[in-house]
Parts: C-alpha cells; sequence; structure tokens
C-alpha cells in the first residue's frame, strides 16, 4: 500500500509538473502571439516607409544593367568594326601591293582598341555585380556593406567607361583616316591600269 501510495504521489506530481509545462507554454504561446503580431505590425510600418527606398533602389538597378548593356554593345560593335576593317585593309594591300605600313598600321590600332573595349566590358560586369549586391531589394541586410564599395567602383568605373570609349573613338577614326589612304591609292592604282573605278 504504501509503495502504492508512493507511486499515485509520483504520478500525480508528474501530472502537476506536466500541467504547470502546458501551462506555462499557454502563457509564453500567447505572450509570443501578442508579440508575434507587434513585431507584425512593426514589420508593416518599417516595410511602408522602405517602400519607396526599394523602388527607387530597383530603379537604379535596372538603369545599371540597361547602361551594362549598352556598353556591352558600343564595345562588340567597336571589336567587330575592327575585326572586318583589319581583315580587309590586309587583303587590299596584299592584293593591290601597297604600302605595308597602312595594313600594319590598321591592325596595329585593333590591338591597340581590344584591351579598351574588354576593359571597359569587364568594368561594367563588376559594376552591375557590385550594384545587385547593394540592391536593398534583392539583399535586405546584407546591402548595407555593399553600398559605399558599389558607390566607389560605379563612379571610377564610370570615368573608366568613357576613358575607353574616348580611345575606341579616337582609334575607330584614325583606322578610318588609313582606310580613306587604301581606297585612294586603289583609285588611283585602277585608274592607271584602265579599270572600272566603281
Amino acid at each position: 500500500m504504501r509503495t502504492e501510495r508512493a507511486a499515485t504521489h509520483s504520478a500525480l506530481k508528474q501530472f502537476e509538473l506536466i500541467q504547470r509545462d502546458i501551462d506555462h507554454l499557454k502563457r509564453v504561446n500567447d505572450l509570443s502571439v501578442d508579440r508575434i503580431g507587434e513585431l507584425k505590425e512593426k514589420k508593416g510600418h518599417l516595410f511602408q516607409e522602405l517602400e519607396p527606398k526599394f523602388r527607387r533602389a530597383s530603379l537604379q538597378f535596372l538603369l545599371v544593367i540597361a547602361s551594362g548593356l549598352m556598353t556591352l554593345l558600343v564595345a562588340c560593335i567597336g571589336i567587330t568594326y575592327f575585326i572586318g576593317t583589319g581583315r580587309w585593309c590586309r587583303e587590299v594591300v596584299e592584293m593591290y601591293h601597297l604600302e605595308e605600313r597602312l595594313g600594319q598600321r590598321s591592325m596595329d590600332l585593333k590591338k591597340q582598341t581590344f584591351p579598351w573595349a574588354v576593359s571597359a566590358i569587364m568594368v561594367v560586369l563588376v559594376i552591375a555585380s557590385l550594384g545587385g549586391a547593394a540592391n536593398p531589394s534583392v539583399r535586405l541586410q546584407g546591402a548595407l556593406q555593399w553600398e559605399w564599395p558599389y558607390f566607389g567602383i560605379a563612379t571610377f568605373g564610370t570615368v573608366w567607361i568613357a576613358y575607353a570609349f574616348r580611345r575606341l573613338r579616337k582609334n575607330i577614326a584614325e583606322n578610318y583616316a588609313v582606310i580613306e589612304q587604301i581606297v585612294k591609292q586603289v583609285k588611283t592604282i585602277r585608274r592607271e591600269r584602265g579599270l572600272d573605278d566603281t
């Protein structure tokens, strides 16, 4: 009987402890539900406050992507221009036995232009990557640490790209002058040989 009583007492004690734990969990849960409600309300207010910044950041990121595509387009057109005209100059110089310096000058301009065009492409890729990292609508918590590096690299990169495009334009203008010299000499040779001038 004593053992039975001790066992019952132990079971009641365990029941009491379990009930106390359940009541505690209910209180914590009720408190958590209230706290969760407060936190959700705060989060809603913060989101309303941050929404214009998210929109601006998204618009800015779209502008970075658009400028990146334009940079890529211009640099690729420059590369393609030199691939085509460099080959044309070499073939015409060989065919009409013109001065080798004209074909060589075109090739030198091509070699000078490629690094500038490729560097502009690489720089705009870095800018776009950092723009994505600094965009709070993409990564809210990690965006702040990338804000200033992005600003610095974007500023430097924009200046670099502008200078690269200036060099690209200068080299294309010089190559155009070389092409004009080649065309002028070819016209002279064709007239001397009595060939059609078209």
